[in-house]
Parts: C-alpha cells; structure tokens; sequence
C-alpha cells in the first residue's frame, strides 16, 4: 500500500535545505570547541531498485580531520562531551521513492509523516483490489470460527494471520510481499473496515465492530 504525495520532492528539498542549515550552524561550534577536528552531514543513500530511484535517510555521517568517518545520530565521545547533539532530522529511517517531483512512501510511512506533508495533495495506491482483499478476509475469518467453533472453543473476535499461514495465502494469491500487506491492514484499519493488532511477531486481525 503506498501514497503518492504530489509534488512531494519540494517537501523533502525544503526540509534537507533547513536542516544543512542547522547542521552548518553546529559545525561552526565544533570547529571552537574540540581538539581533534569535526564535521557532521546528513548521510542518505540514493539508489535504483528495480529502475526505481529510493531515497533512504541513514543518520549522521561525522567526519575527523585525519579522515575518520563515523555513521550515527549521535555524535563520538570526543564530541558529545562537548557539545549536545543535534536536533533530529525527520525523514532518518524512512524510504522514499522519487517520481519526478512525486514521491510515494509505504502507508504506515506516511502516516508517521502525515504532519509534515500535510499541504500536499496525495493519491492513494493500493497494491490489491480492496474489495476483493476484503471478500478474502472475511473468507478465512468464517474458516478460522468455524474450525474453533467445532472443537469447543468460544466464537473468535481475533484471528492470528502470520501463524495460520493466511498471510503467506494472500501473498501467493495477489503476488505482492507481506509488508505491503501489513500496510494494506492498517490502511484498511484507518478506514474503518478491520481491527488490528501487531507486535512485530503475530499479526491479528478482527472484522468484528
């Protein structure tokens, strides 16, 4: 599930042009206060994938004098004994993917970043037929009842979909990876139209509401 946010590479310019800015500003009180020389950038990858060009923000990239390089949000010893860090920047940790003046980001993604693109138009790009998604859905959840059901158990408000091997069904069925499907969850959680609850181990879902 991705968002394409209109004109959204303005967004990430602006954003990237500040934040050198701040950066700037910090290095000039570096130079000042410690002995062994440093310099601190903001550190992204640019690469195709796939004739896809993705952006992914790293984290800092802290450069000595005599070459050292060093890739974290927080600075070496020498330097943070003197000086504080710097203030985050707001995109580390995310992918995003460039088309033109467009980006597109994966849902959960966008969401984490909605405040900040909020001006921006966005077009919504669901990578499974909803309908269908949902019809699947509701598939295997009567399938998941009725096999408690039989054996005794209480009718199910949640059904577990990584342990059940659902997910990897509807990976097969549609042909898209399991991320991308966790995000369609959560979109579809946003819209109303399933619960869900996720731990980073098992993956529920209710479409009881």
């Amino acid at each position: 599930m991705f968002i394409k946010v209109i004109d959204g590479l303005r967004v990430l310019k602006s954003l990237e042009e500040e934040y050198n800015r701040v950066l700037s500003e910090y290095n000039e009180r570096l130079r000042k206060v410690t002995e062994k020389q440093y310099r601190v950038e903001l550190y992204k990858i640019t690469k195709k994938v796939n004739g896809k060009l993705i952006v992914e923000y790293k984290g800092l990239k802290w450069i000595s004098e005599d070459g050292e390089v060093v890739v974290d949000t927080i600075p070496p010893k020498l330097v943070a004994k003197k000086v504080i860090v710097p203030q985050k920047f707001p995109l580390i940790g995310f992918k995003i993917i460039i088309e033109g003046n467009n980006i597109k980001l994966k849902y959960r993604d966008y969401m984490k970043l909605s405040s900040i693109l909020k001006d921006c138009e966005v077009v919504e790009n669901p990578v499974v037929d909803i309908n269908s998604f949902m019809a699947d859905l509701k598939l295997y959840f009567e399938e998941y009842r009725r096999k408690l059901t039989e054996i005794g158990f209480r009718e199910p408000q949640w059904m577990p979909v990584i342990s059940t091997s659902i997910i990897s069904r509807l990976e097969r069925k549609y042909g898209v990876g399991r991320e991308e499907l966790i995000d369609t969850l959560y979109y579809l959680s946003d819209k109303g139209l399933v619960k869900v609850d996720y731990n980073g181990n098992e993956l529920w879902i209710s479409l009881k509401y």
